[in-house]
């Protein structure tokens, strides 16, 4: 869950308020209710990049990275050639072909 603008204005005041020794981070954590290493890892973050250092970010695959679930390349091609060489039949493929296709898919996994 995301928190809403004024719970990241919150954060932003909060973490001025500590590179301004108003507050400690552990005072922080506990009226946000993190732990302290969360607070500090979020000042560090403010500091880097600003505001956009403490916004959430949505997880996903890191860069370089490939998703497990990806088609195979020898597939990938196959489906490709088949497009290049019959565009006009799209999904509906006459039942011979499909089969055909079908074939050529299961020798290729």
């Amino acid at each position: 869950m995301y928190p809403s603008y004024s719970m990241l204005l919150l954060r932003e005041k909060l973490i001025y308020e500590i590179q301004a020794k108003k507050r400690k981070v552990k005072e922080v954590a506990e009226i946000l209710g993190v732990n302290k290493r969360t607070v500090s890892r979020w000042l560090a973050r403010y500091r880097f990049e600003g505001l956009d250092g403490i916004c959430p970010k949505k997880p996903g695959p890191k860069e370089g990275s490939i998703a497990v679930n990806r088609t195979s390349a020898k597939n990938e091609e196959l489906v490709c050639f088949y497009g290049k060489n019959h565009p006009f039949e799209g999904p509906s493929l006459q039942k011979t072909q499909e089969e055909k296709a079908i074939i050529l898919l299961r020798r290729t996994w």
